[in-house]
This record gives structure tokens, sequence and C-alpha cells, in this order.
């Protein structure tokens, strides 16, 4: 299974990819590994965790270069989710025994009802490629110090940040078996998915999540799934804002962070009509600041997208768009031959039933509609399939609520 470096095209390494005979003999020999896991008492299995958490410190130079190179996530900010995963880690480690303490649910006529948790079992962690390591944590980082273990699947997008990550966990003491990385592509997620796991935890599109919800529901025994399955997010600035240039220069960082490749990414903004000329100059001047180039260089802000598709989506999205577009940074003619970048852009009163406002766009792109009202920007921000965040920018915390 190669890897791609998205800002040249050149082919970065090479993993060995599983099989889905692979997948059987993991899950058997992962069942195996999890029963002593289990056994090892909580202090073990913490003490490891933050193991874990500590190698990630000090590797952090290493692996962000490797997810830089191999997803285009600029440099900075590849160790800035270097950095979160770790905190991650130790945050679930440290609360991991208490969540899992039993809990009295009630005494009623000399009965004593009683709430006790035990480890899943084994977990099947299909992981994202736009945030590899802190996706993964969420999952691998909740399932081991509770005492399960995990089958974990990289993004084919991000081969090589499987590779390490599966190599740290093993430095920092986690056993054989219990933390097995299984590369490959669309069919080692489904025998994964249908692989009769106690768990299945995938985040990815809303499409995929379907196959994977599917092929869990179709395994010999049954699940427990959880499905993170992106977002078209919404804000809504309204008239009695404090800072204008401010909540614009914020949500500009909301919308292009890794090149908008983001679930949780600002897609949609509604503003107030008072202010909307003001919030929408102030918006488009935090975007063309922002430095479209290598993402190895220590001024890019916007580095290339992760999936060589995406640029045509994208540049689709905004020709059907219906609204007026204002580019952001010019992508240099150099970088533009060799890898997938994609100028940014503000859109300034799109169609409400165009693809960019009702489809994912998962790039560096943001819709501005101007609203009349409150009623509006609620109808409007309501008007999607997608739900996953969003927020209102007042000086009013009551009326935001």
């Amino acid at each position: 299974l190669q890897s791609l470096n998205p800002s040249s095209g050149r082919v970065m390494g090479e993993v060995a990819a599983a099989t889905v005979g692979d997948v059987g003999t993991a899950l058997r020999r992962a069942h195996a590994a999890q029963r002593e896991w289990a056994a090892a008492g909580f202090a073990e299995r913490i003490a490891v965790m933050e193991r874990a958490a500590g190698l990630l410190r000090e590797r952090a130079d290493v692996l962000a270069a490797v997810l830089t190179a191999e997803m285009g996530k600029p440099l900075g900010q590849a160790r800035g989710e270097v950095r979160a995963t770790a905190e991650r880690l130790i945050w679930l480690a440290r609360n991991a025994e208490e969540a899992a303490a039993p809990r009295e649910v009630g005494v009623r006529g000399g009965v004593r009802e009683m709430t006790e948790y035990e480890p899943l079992g084994v977990v099947a962690n299909i992981g994202a490629w736009n945030y590899p390591y802190f996706v993964a944590s969420n999952v691998l980082g909740a399932a081991l110090p509770t005492g399960s273990a995990v089958l974990f699947k990289p993004s084919e997008v991000t081969p090589l940040t499987g590779h390490v990550l599966g190599e740290l966990l093993a430095d920092a003491g986690v056993p054989e078996g219990v933390f097995t990385v299984l590369q490959g592509g669309k069919e080692i997620g489904a025998a994964l998915a249908g692989s009769g796991a106690d768990g299945v935890f995938f985040t990815g599109s809303v499409a995929a999540g379907r196959s994977v919800a599917a092929a869990a529901a179709a395994a010999p025994r049954l699940a427990r799934v959880g499905l993170e399955l992106g977002g078209k997010d919404a804000a809504y600035v309204r008239a009695d804002v404090e800072d204008v240039a401010k909540a614009a220069e914020a949500l500009a960082d909301g919308a292009m962070y890794n090149s908008g490749q983001s679930c949780c990414s600002v897609e949609r903004i509604f503003v107030h009509e008072d202010v909307a000329k003001e919030f929408t100059d102030a918006l488009v001047a935090k975007v063309r600041s922002f430095v479209v180039g290598d993402p190895m260089k220590k001024d890019t802000y916007i580095g290339p997208l992760a999936l060589t598709t995406q640029p045509d989506f994208i540049e689709g999205q905004l020709a059907a768009s219906g609204g007026k577009v204002v580019r952001g940074a010019v992508v240099h003619p150099t970088l533009a031959v060799s890898g997938s970048y994609c100028s940014p852009a503000v859109v300034v009163n799109p169609a409400s039933d165009s693809s960019l406002m009702t489809q994912e766009s998962f790039g560096p792109v943001v819709a501005v509609t101007s609203v009349s009202s409150d009623e509006e920007a609620v109808a409007a921000m309501d008007r999607s399939d997608f739900g996953l965040a969003a927020s209102v920018w007042s000086a009013d915390e009551a009326a935001a609520r």
C-alpha cells in the first residue's frame, strides 16, 4: 500500500497491506490477548497509556513531519495535532477507572441494584485521514485503559501515520495482539466491520458510514457501533456581536484550518444584514491573508488537499453556487501542477439549494449569507441533513442560547 505526498504527488513509502484472512487471524489473537490485558488492572494499563503520551511528546517533530508529508497538513498544525493527541490520551487514561467504577442505582425492598462495567472486548477502529492521530486516540484512548483490545485500520490515505502510531504504542508497552494495525482499503474496512468484533467505530463520510453500519449489522454477532460522519456546520453572527472583525477572523480560522478538511469546519455563515458588509469585508481580508503553499514551510496556513479529486469537486461547487465567489491567495503554478491545491474562497449569498450549501465541501471554502432576523438565521441553519456543530456569535448569551 503506497503513501503519496499530496503536495508533490510523489510516493513517500509503502506498508504491507493486510488480507481479508488476516482480519480473522488478528481478531482471534486479539481476543486471547485482551483477556490478559483486562486482568492486568487499571494501574498497569494507565501507566502504559501515560508512557504512550510521553512518547508522543518526545517524538512530536518526527510524527508531525510524517503527517504533513502524507496528508498535507501544515507543519505547525500537525505539531498541534500530536500535542492534542497526547493530551487526549492522558485525560482518557486518568479518568478511565472512575468512568468504569461500579455505580449503585438504588436500594428497594432490601434489594440493592448496581451497574458494573466490563471491557467491551475487541474493538474495531476504522480511522480517518484528516486527523489520523487524534481521531484514532478517541477510540484507542478509551478502549485500551479500560481493558479492551483494538484492531486499527488507518485510512488508506495515511498508512504511514498508522504505522508509526502502532510502533509507538508497542514501544510504550502495549502487548502484542492488544493493538494491531491492519493496513488496507475498503475491503479491509468491510472485513473489520463485519468480523464479529465487539465494537465497531468509524469516522468518515456518510456513504462509507452506511457501508460500515450495514457490514456490522450483517456480522455473525451484533456489535456496538459508533459513527461520526461529517457535517455542514453553520454559524450565525447576530447584529449585536461586540467585535465584528474578531468574529470574522475567528470564523475564517474555523473555516480554513487544516485547509477546511475538518468534520466541524465552519462551511455556512449567516450574518445579520446590519453587520453583513462589515463582517464580509473582514472575513475576505482574513482569508486573503492566509498563505497557500508548501505545508513544510513555517508561514504556510493552507496546504494541499489530501484527496486528489477534491479540488475539482470544490471548483464544481463554486461554479454552480449562484453566489459571488471571492478568492484568497492564488496557488503558485508549480504547486498547482504537482499537488492537489485549491485556492481558498468566500462565496457571498449563494443559492440555498446549491451543492455548496447542502453537501459537505471539505476544503478551503466558506459561504456567507445575509439574513434579516434571528428566526431567518435559525431556519437557514437547520436547512441541512447534517448535524455536528454550530455556533452563534452575540453579546447576549441568553439570546444566543
